[in-house]
């Protein structure tokens, strides 16, 4: 209402006296909180955001060192309680030092919201300034924003640096952050966002909608996009985090359909083992319409009413399960999984199967299943629990196969319900057709107890029968609901070499599509990340005709986008690849299990980047001559991402690429590594490219 009424009153008067006027209100609100505006120093911890800069790189191109140098922080407690952003303490320095007051104190870490990416510090202080907060219902889009840092005026004699903007959206973020048009970047973090009035809208922190953790969204630093956490929401919690307790986001337990989330409905295409989902009986199939009374149609708006709740809180949902309403009342939600090892049942699946279950393509030698007697072609169709209702619970297909996996122990015991290959109803002799006959006892299904063991981190499958049950038969035509040929069967999805541009129209990508491309068959997804200056269309071209033959034998479509720029590949690139992908998508019948990002030099890092950093991973990522310098996230529940790494015996890279495999491994991701002993390491040779293009072919292995 305040921040209305000086709107009109400015509204009538002169341009140079509102000018002076806003000025003035501007002062008067840093004056206000500045008290509480504090400067942080930290040392200790050296990790590197984003690429080394190079000659014309874009703005964010530049590294960004996380653990070191100033930021801000604000004040929450007259008794010494700070809270900043997690950017600057992912890495917990070694000494944490807040400027406050003309005074300068070291700071314990207390707790840390991983939520919000909010850390709570505690210095040895009294009677600080506590800034007033502004009501989050009252929030509007278009109000006045102040940024504030102090990162680069630690004197409390001195007013902090501010950055005036807007506030452009609210509930971003699954729902968590005001968005600001201010310019927001590492030196500020942790500061407020202020009103026009010195009220604090909230706390400045790195956020990306396609990546969590501390440090996504650092590049958008500067960018004309900010987010902070509202001031009312921290408030909410802080006692909690005071007690020394962490806090972390609440899971639910469910993956959703593929889709695009501002579109598709929240369609749950897994539940795990033993999750809230499960125990409050949500399957696979049903569809989430509202979360605590709020309706909810598509997966944005299920993520966004879910996203801000904590572990421990409890939601109530309705959903629709065959056409039938349903509710579950207080679920519960727990806590992201942390990394754990991988179970592993020691198959790999055949696609495009018709009918319900999961048909076995080949056995992993001396794995659970081959242990436990199961055959190639046997059909998996149900799961046995040794709790909740008697009925077998049904194996739809193998994405839920994968969850039940995925989300078991090893050690634990799956009692498979199998359909035998081969075992078949006894034919009835046709004299005796009309006669009512029992079905054969062979023709029944069994149960197969098995015993899920650690997967390997270097499983590579390799399997050697076809990997469609469709590949021996013969395209299936497409009929009109009439039966007459469909136009579709005319319009023949393009194949070979072609370019195309992406939807949104600000980027483009070449295809190679192999000449033995069918439509009926699900093919894998091989994305050349290229490196910095040969974007050039004769070098993807010349790429992606070299993968010819293991395209058509492995079933694979080669994508190449084309970064902007021909300084590389930035973070925010990370829309255009996606965008590609999803172009060839509308047109060709691709296998999400098994697209994988591939580069060298900065495409490399740019891989690393979309499975590290991004919110979307994908299934695999193969690089070549490539460490990482920044963290390896936990691996994320219902995303498993594999690795291939190859580098050369003498090049430079190999003590980092050695690391990173370290890393992955201790984080226990799948994970290959390999060494090149040829004198060219500079790109794989075909017993290389014949050796990835089986692991994608493996990557869906169970």
């Amino acid at each position: 209402m305040h921040q209305t009424l000086a709107f009109l009153f400015f509204l009538a008067l002169p341009a140079q006296e509102t000018a002076s006027l806003r000025q003035a209100a501007i002062l008067r609100a840093v004056d206000r909180v500045a008290a509480g505006v504090v400067a942080i120093e930290t040392s200790g911890g050296t990790d590197v955001l984003g690429q080394p800069a190079q000659p014309g790189a874009r703005p964010g191109a530049a590294p960004v060192r996380r653990g070191t140098g100033p930021t801000t922080g604000l004040v929450v407690g007259a008794d010494g309680w700070i809270v900043s952003s997690a950017f600057n303490l992912a890495n917990q320095p070694a000494s944490v030092v807040v400027s406050v007051g003309g005074r300068r104190y070291l700071a314990k870490i207390v707790s840390t919201d991983s939520s919000r990416m909010l850390t709570l510090l505690k210095i040895d202080a009294s009677g600080l300034t506590v800034p007033e907060s502004f009501p989050v219902s009252q929030l509007q889009v278009g109000m006045t924003s102040l940024a504030l840092g102090r990162a680069l005026s630690p004197a409390s004699s001195t007013a902090p640096s501010v950055s005036e903007g807007i506030v452009s959206a609210l509930g971003r973020i699954a729902g968590k952050a005001i968005q600001t048009d201010a310019k927001v970047s590492p030196v500020n973090y942790g500061g407020p966002l202020l009103s026009l009035d010195g009220r604090v809208l909230g706390i400045l922190v790195p956020a990306s909608p396609d990546a969590e953790g501390a440090t996504a969204g650092f590049e958008w630093y500067d960018s004309g996009i900010g987010f902070a956490i509202p001031l009312d929401d921290l408030k909410r919690v802080l006692p909690i985090l005071q007690k020394g307790s962490n806090l972390s986001r609440g899971v639910l337990g469910v993956t959703m359909a593929q889709g695009d989330p501002f579109r598709a409905a929240p369609k749950l295409s897994g539940v795990r083992i033993g999750s809230p989902a499960e125990k409050a009986g949500l399957k696979v199939g049903d569809v989430i319409t509202q979360v605590n009374a709020v309706a909810v149609a598509t997966q944005g708006q299920f993520q966004r009413q879910l996203g801000p709740l904590y572990q421990g809180e409890k939601v109530s949902l309705e959903y629709l399960r065959d056409g039938k309403k349903a509710r579950a009342e207080q679920v519960e939600l727990m806590a992201p999984e942390s990394s754990r090892p991988l179970a592993m049942l020691g198959i790999t699946p055949l696609r495009e199967v018709e009918g319900q279950g999961v048909v076995i393509r080949s056995l992993i030698p001396g794995g659970p299943a081959e242990k436990a007697g199961l055959k190639v072609g046997d059909r998996l169709v149900g799961l046995v629990r040794d709790q909740g209702p008697p009925a077998p619970l049904p194996i739809a297909n193998c994405s839920m196969l994968a969850t039940l996996v995925e989300s078991a122990d090893i050690g634990q015991t799956l009692k498979l319900v199998v359909r035998r290959v081969g075992k078949e109803a006894a034919k009835v002799p046709q004299e005796k057709a009309d006669e009512k006959k029992e079905p054969d006892a062979a023709a029944k299904p069994e149960t197969v107890s098995v015993i899920l063991v650690a997967r390997p981190a270097d499983l590579l499958a390799k399997p050697t029968q076809p990997g469609s049950a469709k590949e021996t038969a013969p395209q299936a035509e497409i009929k009109a609901e009439d039966g007459k040929e469909s136009d579709k069967e005319t319009k023949k999805p393009e194949t070979g070499l072609f370019e195309r541009t992406i939807a949104s129209g600000d980027g483009k990508y070449w295809a190679y599509v192999p000449a033995n491309y069918r439509s009926d068959i699900f093919h894998g997804v091989l994305v050349w990340l290229h490196p910095a200056n040969r974007s050039k269309d004769e070098d993807l071209k010349s790429f992606l005709q070299v993968w010819g033959e293991q395209a058509s034998t492995k079933r694979l479509i080669v994508l190449a986008p084309k970064c902007p720029v021909e300084t590389g590949w930035t973070p925010s690139d990370g829309d255009l690849i996606r965008e590609s992908i999803e172009g060839i998508s509308g047109s060709h019948s691709i296998d999400k299990r098994r697209i994988v990002a591939h580069g060298i030099e900065q495409g490399a890092q740019m891989a690393l980047h979309l499975a590290l950093v991004g919110k979307t991973p994908p299934a695999g990522v193969a690089v070549l001559n490539a460490g990482w310098p920044g963290t390896v996230r936990d691996r994320m529940g219902g995303k498993l991402t594999g690795f291939l790494l190859f580098v050369g015996a003498t090049d430079p890279s190999r003590p980092a690429v050695q690391d990173l495999f370290n890393r992955f491994y201790q984080k226990y991701y799948p994970v290959i590594s390999r060494i090149m002993s040829q004198a060219n390491s500079s790109y794989l040779d075909a017993g290389q490219m014949a050796e990835l293009a089986a692991w994608i072919d493996s990557l869906d292995a169970l």
